[in-house]
């Protein structure tokens, strides 16, 4: 499985560790290193807190499984080679990225004063992490 963290336990003898999925793994470092010395990924308002979850939830669950290799494998085999998986894969981030820009703005409309990130605060959430690998795969596969 990619992704994993790989670590040894402190709390259970120097055990090795192999920790999969970009929840799990994300949801672990905050709840590690959270804190006044390193911020939260999670912000303090439950609004907030929500909006940033339901973003990651957008890229987790909607975006980043249209561009798993096995489904375009299939999606290519199934429609015998009629569908490209590049214009495939180049389609579905473009179109999910849109919807997601709208998301994004349909919620900080009313508000007065944005930050350079997701959620529209000073520091980074734990939609900004899933977000930014979605904007390399754009870049790699030629989505403006």
């Amino acid at each position: 499985q990619i992704p994993v963290l790989e670590f040894e336990d402190n709390e259970e003898s120097g055990k090795l560790i192999h920790l999969t999925q970009s929840v799990a793994i994300i949801e672990f470092i905050d709840e590690v290193f959270s804190g006044d010395e390193y911020g939260n990924i999670f912000p303090a308002d439950k609004l907030s807190r929500a909006f940033a979850r339901e973003l990651a939830e957008i890229v987790n669950s909607g975006i980043q499984p249209l561009q798993n290799l096995s489904l375009l494998d299939k999606v290519a085999a199934d429609s015998n080679g009629t569908i490209s998986k590049v214009k495939f894969v180049h389609d579905a981030i473009e179109n999910s990225l849109e919807a997601l820009e709208s998301h994004i703005e349909k919620v900080h409309r009313n508000k007065t004063s944005l930050g350079p990130f997701a959620c529209g605060g000073f520091d980074p959430t734990i939609a900004d992490f899933y977000i930014i690998p979605q904007l390399y795969n754009a870049r790699k596969h030629g989505v403006e």
